[in-house]
């Protein structure tokens, strides 16, 4: 496998946007040489796209987890209104092993902070009955057009409230959940703030505000925040461009604290 400049290029370019760090330390991947590259210069705003030939073996030392992943599309590309990311794939995780206390505690601050305003801590909240004491607003009235950001959206929200008991309905199992929403829906969450400035920043737009679509009858979801039709769903604004720095497995859940800290 040969590294050249252009190669290199690209790597760097790939842990900026997609990993979300090029500190050293913070995450890194055992390899790279498994990553495809392709740059189109004529497409207009392209900055690049990229598939896995294999797994790919990424360390998260900020989380804490060790992934496996398979890149089956992922698309960079910049626009008028700033960067926009599309990923396809399949991640799995595993616990990086310590015998340190501290280290554990470090790394459940940084997940609990990664979960904080997510998309799956806004569902989780719903059949709780939480979302307001969370931090979220939930509202009717934006129209998401396809997969990008729309720079009409924060002009077309029609602030009205929309209350989790009037949308929300049991599902098959006690545990899954129906969001019936009416028409398109804007979310917001008032203490999720961003750490340094995101790459994904537009002009004038606030980064915690986020634009669902759904394409069916409802969004199907289960207690734990896992969508059984995700297919079902567009979304932009800030859930839409989640970095793997910040990535949480399914299972993760802020309420159940690490075994060794009990």
């Amino acid at each position: 496998f040969t590294f050249n400049q252009q190669w290199v290029d690209n790597l760097e370019s790939f842990q900026r946007y997609f990993l979300g760090s090029q500190r050293p330390g913070d995450i890194s991947i055992l390899n790279p040489q498994s990553i495809n590259f392709h740059v189109d210069p004529g497409k207009q705003g392209h900055l690049l796209s990229a598939n896995s030939s294999s797994n790919l073996l990424i360390v998260n030392n900020v989380l804490g987890y060790r992934i496996e992943m398979v890149i089956d599309t992922l698309v960079i590309q910049r626009n008028a209104l700033g960067i926009d990311m599309h990923y396809q794939g399949v991640s799995n995780f595993s616990e990086i092993e310590t015998s340190s206390v501290e280290q554990i505690e470090g790394w459940e601050k940084n997940r609990q902070e990664a979960f904080n305003g997510s998309f799956r801590h806004f569902l989780m909240t719903l059949p709780a009955g939480k979302m307001h004491s969370e931090g979220f607003e939930m509202f009717s009235g934006v129209d998401v057009q396809g997969p990008q950001m729309m720079g009409s959206a924060e002009r077309s929200v029609n602030e009205i409230g929309i209350f989790e008991n009037t949308v929300l309905r049991p599902g098959k199992r006690s545990y899954e959940y129906h969001l019936l929403p009416p028409g398109e829906l804007t979310v917001t969450h008032r203490d999720q703030v961003p750490k340094a400035k995101n790459p994904f920043a537009l002009t004038s737009w606030d980064m915690k505000r986020s634009f669902i679509k759904i394409d069916s009858e409802s969004l199907y979801f289960n207690s734990n925040g896992f969508v059984m039709n995700p297919q079902d769903m567009r979304m932009s604004g800030y859930w839409r461009f989640q970095q793997v720095i910040d990535m949480l497995p399914q299972y993760y859940n802020p309420a159940v604290p690490h075994p060794a800290l009990n």
